[in-house]
């Protein structure tokens, strides 16, 4: 059924007389009566009484397909509203999947907000993961973006950007020796009982913390590997041991207390992967909110 048809129609229904419904239009009148019959003989009824040769009427067939007319139009109106929305990476699904420590990453944390901020028709799926699974997935298309802690490596079907450097902290309860010193070196943790975080996605931090301490001359005395960094950073103070972890790992235990160290500037980077063909515009628009 032609839309333009049912436009013709909806008008002369709410008009009631030809020649107004014609004008409003701006079509020949007769060309209006044309659509009208071709209309009538589609549907196989008739919609409007012309008993009255200026005005007419609307037949109970005629008032019942008025209604769902206009919802047709309105659905069509929608649709268009939102293809148009979509081409412009303004509305859709955008699937990430990220590393717990992106909710602490500036950066990310303001594309979100942005995003939600200006484009309402956008539905964003979030998911976490570890950087190999996430890498995987992204490149496997089953996610659109990941927020991986990587560096941008080379890959002809991959795109990566560092979005942000996660710098590393000590973290010391408040009674220990270390907390009062004025300055804190890596060296200052070789004697120290160390709690490192163990999970799917803490290789890259332990890797690092390895080599750190393996150039300032000691082996780290790693006592006890924890998964979960909230119950890790509980215990330090009750077990009086150390940890180094980045700055995005969450920092609210009032026991302990968080100190950069006067020889590392080390950090581990917060990187951004998609797949260099994947042309979805709503990646397109968030990508140019994360990166700038």
């Amino acid at each position: 059924m032609d839309q333009k048809r049912l436009q013709y129609f909806i008008t002369l229904a709410k008009m009631l007389h030809y020649g107004a419904a014609a004008e409003e239009l701006n079509i020949a009148q007769s060309a209006l009566s044309r659509q009208i019959n071709v209309l009538e003989e589609e549907l196989g009824c008739q919609l409007f009484d012309r008993s009255n040769k200026w005005n007419v009427s609307l037949t109970a067939a005629g008032v019942s397909f008025l209604a769902e007319s206009q919802k047709i139009l309105n659905q069509f109106d929608n649709a268009q509203r939102l293809a148009s929305s979509v081409a412009r990476g303004e509305a859709g699904t955008l699937l990430i999947d990220v590393i717990p420590a992106a909710v602490n990453a500036t950066g990310f944390i303001k594309a979100l907000r942005e995003m939600q901020v200006f484009y309402k028709q956008l539905h964003l799926n979030i998911k976490t993961a570890n950087s190999k699974v996430i890498y995987e997935k992204v490149r496997n298309q089953e996610t659109d973006l990941g927020i991986v802690r990587m560096k941008p490596e080379e890959d002809e079907d991959m795109r990566m950007v560092v979005l942000e450097n996660d710098y590393l902290l000590a973290a010391i309860p408040k009674n220990h020796p270390l907390a009062g010193k004025e300055h804190l070196y890596l060296s200052d943790f070789r004697n120290e009982r160390i709690i490192f975080q163990e999970a799917q996605d803490a290789t890259p931090l332990r890797t690092k913390l390895d080599m750190l301490c393996r150039n300032a001359g000691f082996k780290p005395n790693v006592v006890m590997e924890i998964e979960n960094i909230t119950v890790l950073l509980h215990l330090l103070p009750v077990l009086n041991c150390v940890t180094i972890l980045p700055q995005s790992f969450p920092r609210h235990n009032r026991d302990l207390v968080y100190r950069k160290f006067e020889d590392c500037n080390a950090h581990l980077p917060i990187s951004a992967v998609w797949r260099a063909d994947n042309n979805s515009p709503t990646l397109k628009k968030f990508l140019h909110i994360l990166t700038q």
